[in-house]
Protein backbone atom coordinates (compact mmCIF):
# COMPACT_ATOMS: atom_id res chain seq x y z
CA UNK A 1 0.00 0.00 0.00
CA UNK A 2 0.73 3.45 -0.74
CA UNK A 3 1.67 5.55 2.10
CA UNK A 4 -0.22 8.59 0.65
CA UNK A 5 -3.10 6.12 -0.11
CA UNK A 6 -6.09 7.63 1.77
CA UNK A 7 -8.53 5.59 3.45
CA UNK A 8 -11.22 6.45 0.54
CA UNK A 9 -8.42 5.04 -1.87
CA UNK A 10 -7.83 2.13 -0.29
CA UNK A 11 -11.09 1.27 0.24
CA UNK A 12 -12.22 1.91 -3.34
CA UNK A 13 -8.82 -0.71 -4.42
CA UNK A 14 -10.36 -3.28 -2.10
CA UNK A 15 -13.97 -3.12 -3.31
CA UNK A 16 -12.56 -3.62 -6.91
CA UNK A 17 -10.10 -6.09 -5.81
CA UNK A 18 -13.19 -8.06 -4.33
CA UNK A 19 -15.59 -8.12 -6.86
CA UNK A 20 -12.77 -8.83 -9.24
CA UNK A 21 -12.09 -11.96 -7.17
CA UNK A 22 -15.43 -13.23 -7.48
CA UNK A 23 -16.01 -12.84 -11.10
CA UNK A 24 -12.33 -14.59 -11.20
CA UNK A 25 -13.44 -17.29 -8.44
CA UNK A 26 -16.39 -18.09 -10.17
CA UNK A 27 -14.09 -19.12 -13.57
CA UNK A 28 -11.65 -20.93 -11.23
CA UNK A 29 -14.41 -23.01 -9.82
CA UNK A 30 -16.19 -23.94 -12.74
CA UNK A 31 -13.02 -24.71 -14.35
CA UNK A 32 -11.89 -26.92 -11.67
CA UNK A 33 -15.26 -28.73 -11.63
CA UNK A 34 -14.40 -30.15 -15.05
CA UNK A 35 -10.72 -30.53 -14.48
CA UNK A 36 -11.20 -32.28 -11.21
CA UNK A 37 -14.03 -34.06 -11.75
CA UNK A 38 -12.15 -37.44 -11.14
CA UNK A 39 -11.86 -36.32 -7.55
CA UNK A 40 -15.39 -37.00 -6.37
CA UNK A 41 -16.31 -33.02 -6.15
CA UNK A 42 -17.66 -31.70 -9.31
CA UNK A 43 -21.33 -30.97 -7.82
CA UNK A 44 -19.43 -28.82 -4.85
CA UNK A 45 -17.12 -27.11 -6.89
CA UNK A 46 -20.19 -26.32 -9.17
CA UNK A 47 -21.97 -24.99 -6.30
CA UNK A 48 -18.42 -22.88 -5.27
CA UNK A 49 -18.71 -21.46 -8.87
CA UNK A 50 -22.82 -20.29 -8.34
CA UNK A 51 -21.41 -19.31 -4.81
CA UNK A 52 -18.79 -16.95 -6.37
CA UNK A 53 -21.13 -15.36 -8.96
CA UNK A 54 -23.90 -14.74 -6.33
CA UNK A 55 -20.90 -12.49 -4.13
CA UNK A 56 -20.21 -10.82 -7.37
CA UNK A 57 -24.04 -9.79 -8.11
CA UNK A 58 -24.09 -9.15 -4.67
CA UNK A 59 -21.19 -6.14 -4.74
CA UNK A 60 -22.45 -5.22 -7.77
CA UNK A 61 -24.65 -2.39 -6.38
CA UNK A 62 -21.69 -1.61 -3.44
CA UNK A 63 -19.53 -0.93 -6.82
CA UNK A 64 -22.86 1.74 -8.43
CA UNK A 65 -23.17 3.00 -4.64
CA UNK A 66 -19.25 4.07 -4.24
CA UNK A 67 -18.74 4.86 -7.59
CA UNK A 68 -16.20 1.92 -8.29
CA UNK A 69 -14.71 0.55 -11.45
CA UNK A 70 -14.83 -3.45 -11.25
CA UNK A 71 -12.68 -3.65 -14.37
CA UNK A 72 -13.21 -5.71 -17.06
CA UNK A 73 -15.40 -9.24 -16.27
CA UNK A 74 -13.79 -11.31 -18.82
CA UNK A 75 -10.34 -10.10 -18.15
CA UNK A 76 -11.35 -11.22 -14.37
CA UNK A 77 -12.94 -14.71 -15.94
CA UNK A 78 -9.72 -15.38 -17.93
CA UNK A 79 -7.85 -15.28 -14.94
CA UNK A 80 -9.81 -17.36 -13.05
CA UNK A 81 -9.28 -19.76 -15.84
CA UNK A 82 -5.66 -19.85 -15.99
CA UNK A 83 -5.55 -20.10 -12.57
CA UNK A 84 -7.69 -23.57 -12.94
CA UNK A 85 -5.58 -24.30 -15.77
CA UNK A 86 -2.55 -24.16 -13.64
CA UNK A 87 -4.09 -25.64 -10.38
CA UNK A 88 -5.56 -28.79 -12.01
CA UNK A 89 -1.66 -29.13 -13.84
CA UNK A 90 -0.75 -29.03 -10.17
CA UNK A 91 -2.95 -31.55 -9.13
CA UNK A 92 -5.33 -31.93 -6.40
CA UNK A 93 -3.25 -31.94 -3.79
CA UNK A 94 -1.57 -28.95 -4.49
CA UNK A 95 -4.54 -27.21 -4.70
CA UNK A 96 -5.83 -28.15 -1.61
CA UNK A 97 -2.57 -27.00 0.04
CA UNK A 98 -2.42 -23.32 -1.19
CA UNK A 99 -6.51 -22.79 -0.84
CA UNK A 100 -6.15 -22.15 3.07
CA UNK A 101 -3.40 -19.12 2.80
CA UNK A 102 -5.37 -17.92 -0.82
CA UNK A 103 -8.51 -17.55 1.70
CA UNK A 104 -6.54 -16.42 4.69
CA UNK A 105 -5.39 -13.53 2.54
CA UNK A 106 -8.69 -12.99 0.95
CA UNK A 107 -10.61 -13.01 4.56
CA UNK A 108 -7.99 -10.31 5.59
CA UNK A 109 -9.25 -7.77 2.75
CA UNK A 110 -12.54 -8.52 3.34
CA UNK A 111 -12.48 -7.39 6.94
CA UNK A 112 -10.25 -4.08 6.17
CA UNK A 113 -12.69 -3.48 3.35
CA UNK A 114 -15.46 -3.39 5.73
CA UNK A 115 -13.55 -1.91 8.39
CA UNK A 116 -13.67 1.23 5.90
CA UNK A 117 -16.42 1.78 5.05
CA UNK A 118 -18.27 4.28 7.19
CA UNK A 119 -21.74 2.83 5.95
CA UNK A 120 -22.98 0.27 7.66
CA UNK A 121 -24.24 -2.81 4.95
CA UNK A 122 -25.40 -6.48 5.08
CA UNK A 123 -22.80 -7.06 2.35
CA UNK A 124 -19.14 -6.62 3.80
CA UNK A 125 -20.69 -9.16 6.64
CA UNK A 126 -21.81 -11.49 3.64
CA UNK A 127 -18.60 -11.29 2.10
CA UNK A 128 -16.75 -12.20 5.10
CA UNK A 129 -19.24 -15.05 5.39
CA UNK A 130 -18.49 -16.21 2.14
CA UNK A 131 -14.99 -16.12 2.63
CA UNK A 132 -14.94 -18.00 5.97
CA UNK A 133 -17.09 -21.01 4.24
CA UNK A 134 -14.92 -21.33 1.58
CA UNK A 135 -12.28 -22.04 4.56
CA UNK A 136 -13.99 -24.31 5.83
CA UNK A 137 -14.92 -26.31 2.58
CA UNK A 138 -10.95 -26.17 2.00
CA UNK A 139 -10.23 -27.58 5.48
CA UNK A 140 -12.26 -30.24 5.04
CA UNK A 141 -11.61 -31.40 1.76
CA UNK A 142 -8.08 -31.11 3.17
CA UNK A 143 -8.77 -33.76 5.79
CA UNK A 144 -8.11 -30.83 8.85
CA UNK A 145 -11.62 -30.32 9.58
CA UNK A 146 -14.46 -32.74 10.29
CA UNK A 147 -17.62 -32.68 8.91
CA UNK A 148 -19.41 -32.56 4.85
CA UNK A 149 -17.81 -29.91 3.28
CA UNK A 150 -21.57 -29.44 1.47
CA UNK A 151 -23.04 -28.30 4.04
CA UNK A 152 -21.34 -24.51 4.95
CA UNK A 153 -21.94 -24.10 0.49
CA UNK A 154 -25.16 -25.36 1.22
CA UNK A 155 -26.15 -22.71 3.81
CA UNK A 156 -24.15 -19.98 1.99
CA UNK A 157 -26.18 -21.04 -1.35
CA UNK A 158 -29.54 -19.71 1.15
CA UNK A 159 -28.10 -16.95 2.70
CA UNK A 160 -26.63 -15.76 -0.70
CA UNK A 161 -30.33 -16.28 -2.54
CA UNK A 162 -32.26 -14.69 0.26
CA UNK A 163 -30.21 -11.47 -0.04
CA UNK A 164 -30.62 -11.85 -3.84
CA UNK A 165 -33.87 -11.95 -3.25
CA UNK A 166 -34.36 -9.08 -0.76
CA UNK A 167 -35.67 -5.75 -1.71
CA UNK A 168 -33.01 -2.97 -2.55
Amino acid sequence: MADDESDVERFSRLLAWSYRAEIAGEALFAELAVGFEATGHRALLEDLAEVERLMADALRPALHRYGVDGGDDERSRAQGRANAALAIEDGWDTFLARFDPITEAALAKYVELRSLCERQDPVWDLLIAHEEALQVVGRILSGDGGGDAQAPVNVLLERLRAHAAAPA
